[in-house]
C-alpha cells in the first residue's frame, strides 16, 4: 500500500510539473499560475511540506510575488491591455457593487463603459493602443461579481469554501487514489487560471471543472456510484445544449445560412436575399448572421429594414464593426445626427481603428462638414499604428492628399 501511494504521489507531482513547463512553453499565465497552486496544495496535502502557519505565510507570499510577476513583467503588452480592462471593470463594480448588472450583461456594459472611458477620461496612449472589443474581465470571478453584486460575491465565498472542505474532506483519507488526486489538481488548476483569464465560460472547462468536482464528491462522501454517474451524465449533457443546443435545434437553418452566405460571394444576391428572409425567424439571435444580413439588405438598396436589423444586430452585441454597420444605415437613411453620434460611439470603443475613423472622415465630407472632416483627419495622420498594414497606409495617403488640397484652396 505505501509503495503504491508512493508512486501515486510521484506521477501527480511530475503530472504537475509536466502540465507546468507546457502551460509556460504556450506562454499561458493563467494556467503556469493555476498550476503552481496545484503544486503547492499537492505538497501540503501529501505531507511534503508539513502543513504549518509558518509555511502557509510563506507560500502566500510567494504566490501574491509569482502573481505579479506573471501580471506586470510576462507578456508586458498584454499585461497592460488587461490593466486597462481591469480599471474600466473596477469602474463598473464601483458603481453596481449592491446590485450587479446583471448575469451575462458584462461584455455589453463593458463595450459601453470604455466607449465613455475613451471619450471622456485623460488616457494614455498606450490605452488606446491595447483597446479592443473585450467581452471578459479576464478574473472569472469579478467579472461574477460585477454582474450579480454583493450577493454573488457571498454567494462565491460559500461555494468557495465548500469545495475547499470538500477537497479537504477527500484528501484526509489516508487512501488517496490518483483519479481524485488528478481531479483536485485540475480542479485546483482550472479555479486559479480563473483569476487572471476567463476560463468558465468555455465549455470543456466547464466539463472538466464538474466532472472533478464529482469524482472529489464521490471519494469524500461514498455516494452510489449510480447517482455519481448520472450526475456526471445530465451536467454534461446540460453543458453541452448549453452551449450547442442552439445549433442542433436549428442545424438546417444554419447550413441555409452558409449556402446564403456562398450565393452573395458569388454573386447570386437575391437568391441569398430570399434565404436570409426565410432563416431571419430562426437565427435573428445570432449577431453574425444579423451582420450579413444588413450587408445584404443594404447591398441591394433596402436601407430601412437594414436599419431596423442593425438596431437588433447592436442590441443583442454592441461591438464596435456592429455599431460602425449602424451607422452606415443612419447615414443611408439621411439620419445625419444619429450616424454621427453612432460612428464617434463606434470610434471610442475601440480608437486604435482607422477604419473607423475614415468612415467619420468621408461622412463629414458627404455631409459637407469639412471642419470637421479636417479634424478627424489630422488625428487619423497622427494616431499611432498598432499593427502596420497596407489598408493604414492607403486611408493615410488619401487623407493626408485630401488635406493637402483644401489647404492649397484656403
Amino acid at each position: 500500500m505505501k509503495r503504491k501511494k508512493s508512486q501515486n504521489v510521484v506521477f501527480i507531482l511530475s503530472l504537475n510539473v509536466t502540465f507546468f513547463i507546457l502551460a509556460i512553453m504556450i506562454n499561458s499565465r493563467a494556467f503556469i499560475f493555476g498550476i503552481s497552486l496545484s503544486i503547492a496544495v499537492m505538497l501540503f496535502y501529501l505531507d511534503i511540506i508539513a502543513l504549518k502557519k509558518k509555511n502557509l505565510i510563506v507560500l502566500t507570499g510567494v504566490i501574491l510575488i509569482f502573481l505579479s510577476i506573471l501580471i506586470f513583467q510576462f507578456k508586458t503588452d498584454s499585461s497592460s491591455g488587461r490593466i486597462l480592462i481591469y480599471k474600466i471593470s473596477l469602474g463598473m463594480l464601483k458603481n453596481n457593487w449592491f446590485k450587479g448588472i446583471g448575469i451575462g450583461k458584462f461584455p455589453y456594459q463593458y463595450r459601453e463603459n470604455q466607449a465613455k472611458y475613451f471619450e471622456y477620461s485623460n488616457y494614455s496612449q498606450k490605452e488606446l493602443l491595447l483597446a479592443d472589443n473585450a467581452k471578459n474581465a479576464y478574473n472569472d470571478y469579478l467579472q461574477f461579481i460585477i454582474e450579480t453584486g454583493i450577493l454573488g460575491a457571498l454567494t462565491l465565498i460559500i461555494i468557495s469554501i465548500l469545495i475547499f472542505l470538500l477537497i479537504y474532506k477527500s484528501l484526509r483519507n489516508n487512501n488517496k487514489p490518483l483519479y481524485l488526486l488528478i481531479s483536485c489538481c485540475m480542479l485546483i488548476s482550472i479555479s486559479g487560471a480563473g483569476i487572471v483569464t476567463h476560463v468558465f465560460e468555455k465549455w470543456y472547462f466547464q466539463s472538466l471543472f464538474i466532472l472533478s468536482l464529482i469524482i472529489i464528491f464521490y471519494y469524500g462522501f461514498k455516494v452510489n456510484k449510480f447517482i455519481i454517474v448520472l450526475s456526471l451524465c445530465l451536467s454534461l449533457f446540460g453543458i453541452s445544449y448549453i452551449h450547442f443546443g442552439n445549433y442542433w435545434k436549428n442545424s438546417y437553418y444554419y447550413s441555409l445560412y452558409n449556402e446564403g452566405k456562398y450565393l452573395y460571394k458569388s454573386g447570386y444576391k437575391l437568391q441569398s436575399l430570399k434565404i436570409y428572409n426565410k432563416i431571419y425567424p430562426y437565427l435573428k439571435n445570432n449577431q453574425f448572421f444579423l451582420y450579413d444580413f444588413v450587408t445584404v439588405l443594404d447591398d441591394l438598396n433596402y436601407p430601412i429594414i437594414a436599419e431596423k436589423i442593425a438596431k437588433e444586430m447592436v442590441f443583442i452585441d454592441n461591438g464596435n464593426m456592429f455599431y460602425l454597420k449602424l451607422a452606415d444605415c443612419y447615414y443611408k437613411n439621411h439620419k445625419y445626427n444619429l450616424a454621427e453620434k453612432t460612428y464617434i460611439t463606434s470610434i471610442n470603443m475601440v480608437p486604435n481603428r482607422f477604419n473607423t475613423r475614415y468612415k467619420l472622415f468621408n461622412f463629414y465630407i458627404q455631409t459637407n462638414q469639412l471642419i470637421k472632416a479636417k479634424v478627424v483627419g489630422i488625428k487619423i495622420l497622427t494616431l499611432p499604428i498598432k499593427i502596420p498594414s497596407l489598408a493604414i497606409d492607403q486611408i493615410r495617403t488619401h487623407v493626408d492628399k485630401t488635406l493637402k488640397k483644401w489647404n492649397k484652396k484656403h
